[in-house]
């Protein structure tokens, strides 16, 4: 038998919408700590880590990099991949371009940024990840937003 592949995922934190210090600290206590006591596979940010577009010197920027930092360190231990989903382009507005240099602070990072539909695979899976792409000039699809649709293990590779 074929061990589970466990995924882990958050959405919508919304860097900036209230006091992104404060809100990194509630994160590390109710996220952060309580799943670095698991075993996992894949751990994704499945869009709108930002409440909107800031400059880079912003606290919500500051948080944001800690944060993803944090978790790219939970990934590496556990030879885990890290997907970022964008969100919607007034919440995330192309920011997530702050983690292109990922795979250089981390050497073993799998790190996945995605900003357009399009399959992923990892740990034996192929996952189909379906960023918001209203705002950007294609149709809504409010049914598809903003998540990772995992097309079940089942459908494992």
């Amino acid at each position: 038998m074929v061990p589970y592949t466990t995924m882990i995922h958050i959405a919508d934190i919304h860097f900036g919408c209230v006091d992104p210090m404060a809100e990194l600290e509630i994160l590390k206590t109710q996220f952060l700590t309580p799943i670095s006591r698991i075993v996992f596979d894949i751990l994704a940010i499945d869009g709108d880590l930002f409440d909107r577009r800031f400059s880079a010197n912003h606290p919500a920027i500051t948080a944001a990099i800690e944060f993803v930092n944090r978790c790219a360190m939970l990934c590496v231990m556990r030879g885990a991949t890290l997907v970022l989903i964008s969100g919607t382009e007034s919440h995330d507005a192309g920011q997530l371009s702050l983690f292109y240099n990922m795979r250089d602070l981390f050497s073993n990072l799998d790190i996945r940024i995605v900003e357009k539909t399009q399959f992923i695979e990892t740990h034996r899976l192929k996952i189909l990840c379906i960023p918001e792409e209203y705002g950007k000039g294609l149709p809504t699809m409010r049914c598809f937003s903003s998540r990772l649709m995992m097309l079940s293990s089942c459908m494992a590779l």
